[in-house]
């Protein structure tokens, strides 16, 4: 129940960071107020703690602006500005508004991808072990119409943390070796979390498993 109230808080974000009035404006993308745009994005990583790297893609899936510092306060090691993106799977559902719907039949309004190694994350942070959930919403200016995508790749760390609350739980109940996994609906493994592990060493993923493993079959 965290955890699905945790994802919908994040389907939210990234509706609410592409209303921003300077993003809804593309002027605010090129030359001198791209600053401030990137400025924001700045100030949005840290406070929410668990985004990695937030972009603004134009209609042609130009990356226009993202952040330049992690959570941390440090510089990224790359930008992305001026590549396309849009063969992305997350681009082209946001543009054209395909989002997944609620039980009750209504838009999501996020596209959700993941959670996923991202080669995106991996490269503005020099490493290899990234694995994301990624959230993709339309950009629309204040005419209505929509002239590009907000993104933001969450890494996947903040369910490590409710996890480790769930495992907490378990060592008062004296089951501390219980171990918890999240499946997908083929039955592929996304996620894994070993009792008999510690958080820092559950948050080392192994890939031989995560994404390949299938629990059904």
């Amino acid at each position: 129940d965290t955890l699905d109230r945790t994802l919908y808080e994040r389907v939210g974000d990234v509706q609410a960071f592409a209303l921003n009035t300077i993003v809804r404006d593309p002027n605010n993308w090129q030359g001198k107020n791209q600053t401030y745009l990137v400025d924001v994005m700045n100030q949005y990583v840290p406070i929410y703690g668990l985004y990695e790297v937030m972009m603004v893609v134009d209609a042609k899936g130009v990356i226009q602006a993202m952040n330049t510092r992690g959570a941390d306060g440090k510089i990224l090691k790359k930008s992305l500005i001026g590549q396309n993106v849009g063969k992305e799977s997350w681009f082209l559902k946001a543009m054209a508004e395909d989002f997944p719907k609620t039980k009750g039949g209504k838009s999501l309004g996020t596209y959700v991808q993941g959670p996923e190694r991202s080669k995106i994350v991996d490269s503005v942070y020099g490493r290899n072990d990234s694995y994301a959930i990624v959230f993709s919403a339309p950009i629309k200016d204040f005419q209505g119409r929509t002239i590009g995508v907000w993104v933001n790749f969450a890494d996947i760390d903040f369910v490590d943390s409710i996890f480790e609350e769930i495992h907490d739980v378990n060592v008062r109940d004296k089951i501390p070796n219980t171990d918890v996994t999240i499946i997908d609906k083929t039955g592929l493994l996304i996620f894994e979390y070993d009792g008999n592990l510690t958080l820092q060493q559950n948050k080392k993923r192994n890939f031989d498993k995560i994404g390949k493993a299938n629990l059904v079959k």
